[in-house]
């Protein structure tokens, strides 16, 4: 039997030219691997780290004396009673790191360990504000209040985004949604029923700024009621104390005191106007209306009472029947000479002497007011008191206002305007400008005009550099009348204004396509510029440095012509002008140049100096597509490279039988796929079902995965699964721990299935370590494992269902799936999301994210 034993693996192995050992005995160590042994010396039978499920994928795996697997190097797994906190594990099988539900805050039930080594909480009581996210609950901010983004069942509320990253949840508004919540002032249309005019403006157009502050750009920006400058164009009588010169004896009234109200219009209360009948402030009578009084209300005897010419009673026609006896009786004032020792003083006035009527009322003809410093009527002034007034509300245009002895007002010492000469202290006087113009006066263009005071009138004038936009200035410094790099077709930027006032796109960029890695994302710019970020080490940034980026680093030497860019495990490849470049870690040879040295600037792999049409860098190996044919180089320890053969290539290498036709290529962990004439090709590592020919086994040479002969326009290979889009479809096979074939099983399958809900229009797929994404009629979905939010749903929670990514709709343009985050392109800005332990994410942090954030 041991002949017979011996025999078949001997022609197997002369017949396929792998191998020249002769086997002579069952042993361990003899270079075989027979029954019971998992390995034998360098034999692994094909399994590395990643295939037996240990975190530490690029890990090396070994062969023990007792021809057991040494996985010392590849770290802990799911499932091996070991809590690995540092790649995600909360508990480990039965060992839930002594918690229970209370520990975690519920208030009962029971705590389980899931399959993927994470709390299954299903069994706990939740409750809702006490700041833990607990099953059923899309936020906890620790409260169960409503209106402030979680709301009373902990759903979150419309209009506020929550990160759940910590405990309790951090709720916000979402600024740009169009709805005004909590602080926002508001937030676009959303006004909050303020337009230019409540804000105190004359007219315009309110706006909302990008941070929902109101933005007053638009607004009339000559000024408003209350600054107290005078604008009759607006409607504007007087602002303030600014009464344009204007009285109440100029609007028609006798006297008084005018003034300005809140809506800048004349206020006329407190003027009088003797002689319109109407009886008004400090007037007695006016005209016929007497008020109802006659002379006996008066205190007389008898009499005709009249109404005198400044609007005080005339009583000279009254009379009282002991006038005249010398003594004052009754209502008389005085009798003959006696005045009850009064005198034009203690009445009141300034001086005079003080006389008594055949009627018995003080005579007063020969007291006088003027000149006591207060305004009575029919006083303009009275010495220094100028009633408030000046040479400016005067008409004139400066100067010192006097008061004559007759209490009005001296205009000598004031500067007439509005003569149509130039007086001294005045600019201009109405279309007089002195022969100046907006030139004259330093500025570049406009209508020089004249203000009612005689100064010149600059608003109708414009200059390049003062900061303002005006007519004719595309810009001005930081003023660019609403442009952006947005309006200006581009992604993201800053316009840049030069010193003619005219302004460039050269701040401005957009992203193209984006490429996400195990640890790492690059991206291509509209000018055809490569940038990558996140970890540095082995040189995959291409920068010509080893150190991590939180932020996009232009890789060097690549210039312009970048058409298309792939992140792999450690390395990075792309397609500029036509031609492979590759760069970073070069241990298996996966940079295809001939040598196992790493590269921190891009290399030519050999051979590829044109006519490359796709490229795709993988965990340890590279594929392209060449002139229509496929080559592989790199890692072939699986069969990765094609060639019949599980021996690493340092250059590239033609792949058997896919010499024309190839259209497409991808390299996943340890095996690769192509599309050929519209049909399905893979080889490489197989134990995971990943080839999809109905088989757990390698193939050192391609095979043809079940079902996909035609139809096939697009391939993407993950770590252990493999996608594919068939007549518009998504379908999937390989390893499905976390659900990463979308089929709402967990189920492996080693020939292709549907992917729920994505049976058409798939226009994108992209495979990654254990989770997919595509995107299907404008809209981006994920599945798959969900450590760190790598779905972008808003949660950590996996799914074996797509899930629609929140805010990343709609139209998104491109999406990959890396590590443990990925990255996508919608209105030509790049997004990224989940795990940003390296800066992976670009945003400039190391903080992970579970929904969609800007890369810079």
């Amino acid at each position: 039997m041991k002949h017979l034993l011996f025999l078949f693996p001997l022609l197997f192995f002369v017949s396929s030219g792998c191998k020249t050992q002769v086997k002579v005995s069952d042993n361990c160590g003899d270079g075989f691997v027979d029954p019971g042994e998992s390995c034998d010396g360098a034999d692994l039978t094909g399994a590395s780290c990643a295939s037996l499920e240990f975190y530490r994928v690029i890990g090396q795996l070994s062969c023990r004396a007792d021809c057991s697997f040494d996985t010392s190097d590849c770290g802990g797994r799911c499932g091996d009673g070991t809590i690995d906190a540092a790649d995600g594990e909360s508990c480990d099988g039965s060992n839930l790191n002594a918690n229970t539900c209370q520990t975690l805050n519920f208030s009962g039930g029971t705590l389980a360990c899931g399959a993927d080594c994470r709390y299954d909480t299903t069994g706990c009581l939740a409750t809702c504000g006490n700041s833990l996210l607990e099953a059923g609950e899309a936020c906890d901010d620790g409260n169960p209040t409503a209106g402030d983004g979680c709301g009373t069942t902990c759903v979150i509320e419309e209009g506020f985004t929550c990160d759940n990253t910590g405990s309790p949840s951090q709720c916000a508004t979402v600024c740009g949604d169009d709805m005004k919540r909590g602080t926002e002032v508001c937030d676009g249309a959303e006004l909050g029923g303020r337009t230019c005019v409540t804000e105190g403006y004359h007219g315009g157009d309110l706006h909302c700024t990008m941070a929902c502050t109101l933005d007053y750009t638009a607004c009339e920006a000559t000024g408003r009621c209350g600054d107290g400058e005078l604008q009759t164009t607006f409607g504007e009588q007087c602002d303030g104390a600014n009464l344009g010169g204007q009285t109440c004896a100029g609007l028609g009234h006798t006297t008084g005191s005018l003034a300005c109200d809140g809506a800048c219009a004349f206020d006329e209360s407190a003027c009088t106007t003797c002689g319109d009948g109407n009886i008004e402030g400090a007037e007695q009578c006016d005209g016929a209306n007497l008020a109802n009084q006659t002379c006996a209300l008066q205190g007389f005897d008898g009499g005709t009472l009249v109404c005198g010419a400044d609007c005080d009673f005339d009583l000279g026609g009254c009379y009282s029947v002991n006038c005249g006896d010398g003594s004052i009786t009754g209502a008389e004032q005085c009798d003959g000479a006696n005045l009850a020792g009064q005198t034009c003083v203690s009445l009141g006035y300034a001086s005079g002497s003080l006389g008594c009527q055949g009627n018995c009322r003080f005579d007063l003809s020969s007291c006088t007011r003027c000149g006591d410093g207060a305004i009575d009527i029919g006083e303009a002034c009275d010495g220094e008191n100028l009633n408030g007034h000046n040479c400016g509300s005067q008409g004139f245009i400066g100067g010192v206002l006097g008061c004559n002895a007759a209490c009005t007002f001296n205009y000598s010492g004031c500067h007439l305007c509005g003569n149509a000469l130039v007086n001294p202290g005045e600019d201009c006087d109405g279309t007089n400008l002195a022969f100046q113009t907006c030139v004259t006066q330093g500025y570049v263009f406009g209508t020089l005009d004249c203000t009612p005071g005689c100064l010149f009138d600059f608003t109708g004038c414009s200059r390049c550099g003062d900061g303002v936009a005006n007519d004719g200035e595309p810009c001005d410094g930081v003023d660019f009348g609403g442009l952006t790099c947005q309006t200006e077709g581009f992604g993201e930027g800053t316009l840049i204004c030069d010193v003619a006032c005219t302004f460039s796109t050269l701040g401005c960029y957009s992203w193209t396509q984006i490429s996400a890695g195990l640890e790492h994302t690059c991206g291509v710019r509209q000018d055809g510029s490569a940038w990558c970020w996140g970890v540095g080490t082995s040189g995959r940034l291409g920068n010509g440095a080893t150190n991590d980026s939180l932020v996009p680093v232009p890789v060097t030497g690549l210039g312009s012509g970048v058409s298309f860019i792939s992140a792999g495990g450690q390395h990075t490849c792309a397609i500029v002008r036509g031609a492979a470049k590759c760069w970073g870690e070069n241990g298996q040879g996966q940079l295809g140049d001939n040598t196992n040295t790493d590269r921190t600037t891009p290399v030519n792999p050999v051979g590829l100096a044109s006519l490359v049409t796709s490229i795709s860098a993988g965990e340890q190996h590279t594929c392209a597509v060449h002139s229509g044919a496929a080559k592989c180089w790199g890692n072939g320890s699986s069969g990765e490279i094609g060639d019949n053969y599980n021996t690493d290539r340092d250059e590239p290498t033609q792949v058997q039988g896919l010499t024309t036709g190839v259209t497409t290529i991808s390299a996943g962990g340890q095996h690769s796929c192509a599309v050929v004439s519209g049909a399905a090709k893979c080889w490489g590592a197989g134990l995971t079902g990943q080839l999809g020919n109905n088989t757990y086994v390698n193939s050192y040479t391609p095979v043809n995965p079940v079902g996909l002969s035609s139809l096939v326009t697009s391939i993407t290979t993950g770590q252990l699964h493999t996608c594919a889009i068939v007549n518009g479809a998504a379908k999937c096979w390989g390893r499905n721990n976390r659900g990463q074939l979308g089929n709402n099983s967990t189920t492996t399958r080693q020939f292709p299935v549907d992917v729920v809900g994505l049976d058409a229009n798939v226009s994108i797929l992209s495979a990654g370590f254990e989770h997919t994404c595509a995107i299907q009629n404008g809209v981006a979905f994920c599945w798959g494992g969900n450590n760190s939010g790598r779905l972008g749903d808003g949660t950590s929670t996996q799914s074996t269902v797509p899930v629609a990514v929140s805010g990343f709709s709609p139209t998104p343009l491109r999406i990959s799936s890396g590590g443990q985050h990925t990255c996508g392109v919608r209105n030509l800005q790049a997004w990224c999301w989940g795990a940003n332990g390296f800066g992976q994410l670009g945003d400039g942090t190391t903080t992970g994210r579970l929904l969609p954030t800007r890369v810079p």
